[in-house]
C-alpha cells in the first residue's frame, strides 16, 4: 500500500497542467519583439531581451534560429519560473566567412510546460513534441558589415576573382613540381636498377612486349647483315670470273 501511495503522489507531483494555448500565449512573453543588430568581423554583437512567465507553473522553453551558425541565442535552453521572468541574450557571432546573409531572420522561442517536481537539467527533458505556444523575434541586421574580414579566415578560392587566378597558379606550380620530383625520382631509381625499361638495349625482364621487340630487331638485323654478304659475295665472285676471262682473252692474243 505504501508502494501505489507513493508511486500516485510522485504521478501527481509531476502531473501536467491542463491550459489553452492562445491563454497561455498571452500569459508569456518575450521581448523586445524587434531587435537590430550590427555585425562585425572584428567583434560580435549581443541584445538583452527578457522572457516573461505569467503563469502558475514553470516553463521550459527551446530556441531556434533561421540563420544558426552566426544568430545564437544564450542560453539555448532553460526553465523560467513560474510568475517569474529571465533574462537572455540574443547573440550574433563575428562574421569569419562570406556564407553570412544580411537577410531578416528569426529566433523562435518554443515553450513546453515543466511540472516542478521532475528533473529539468536535461535538455531532452524538459523538451518535448507538445508545444504550448511560440514567440518569435525579428531580427534585422544593419546595411554595412563593420570592420574588415581577416584574410586567415578566408578560403583562398573564395577570395576574389584575382585570388582564384593565383590560386590556381600556384595549384599548378605545386603540380608541376611535384610532376618533376616524380620524374627525377623514376629517372634515378631506374639508374640504380640493374635494368633500365626506358633503354631499349637493355632487355627489361619486368616487360615480355619490349623483349618480343628487341627480339624482332634482332632477327630483322641479323637478315639484313646476311643480304648484304651475300650481294658481297656475290659480286666478288662476277669480279673474279671478268677478270679471269679478261686474263684468258689476254693470253690467246698473245700466242697468236
Amino acid at each position: 500500500m505504501t508502494l501505489n501511495t507513493s508511486s500516485e503522489s510522485k504521478s501527481a507531483e509531476c502531473e501536467v497542467p491542463t491550459l489553452i494555448p492562445a491563454l497561455a500565449s498571452c500569459k508569456v512573453a518575450v521581448g523586445p519583439s524587434k531587435v537590430l543588430l550590427n555585425p562585425s568581423y572584428q567583434s560580435p554583437a549581443s541584445k538583452a531581451i527578457v522572457i516573461t512567465n505569467g503563469l502558475d507553473f514553470p516553463l521550459s522553453f527551446n530556441v531556434r534560429s533561421t540563420q544558426r551558425v552566426f544568430l545564437v541565442a544564450v542560453p539555448p535552453y532553460g526553465v523560467v519560473n513560474a510568475n517569474g521572468h529571465m533574462r537572455a541574450e540574443i547573440r550574433l557571432h563575428r562574421i569569419w566567412n562570406d556564407t553570412f546573409r544580411r537577410q531578416d531572420d528569426r529566433l523562435i522561442f518554443d515553450f513546453y510546460v515543466t511540472p516542478e517536481s521532475c528533473e529539468t537539467d536535461r535538455k531532452d527533458k524538459m523538451v518535448n513534441s507538445n508545444v504550448l505556444c511560440c514567440k518569435i523575434i525579428q531580427v534585422k541586421y544593419s546595411k554595412r558589415i563593420e570592420g574588415q574580414m581577416k584574410r586567415s579566415s578566408i578560403r583562398c578560392r573564395e577570395r576574389t576573382t584575382r585570388g582564384k587566378k593565383g590560386f590556381a597558379k600556384k595549384d599548378k606550380s605545386q603540380t608541376m613540381r611535384s610532376m618533376v620530383r616524380q620524374c627525377s625520382a623514376i629517372d634515378e631509381r631506374s639508374r640504380s636498377s640493374s635494368s633500365d625499361p626506358f633503354d631499349f638495349k637493355k632487355p627489361c625482364p619486368t616487360s615480355i612486349f619490349v623483349r618480343r621487340a628487341l627480339k624482332r630487331g634482332r632477327e630483322k638485323r641479323r637478315l639484313r647483315l646476311e643480304r648484304q654478304r651475300s650481294r658481297m659475295l656475290r659480286r666478288q665472285v662476277i669480279a673474279k670470273a671478268q677478270k679471269t676471262d679478261s686474263r684468258k682473252s689476254c693470253k690467246s692474243k698473245r700466242e697468236h
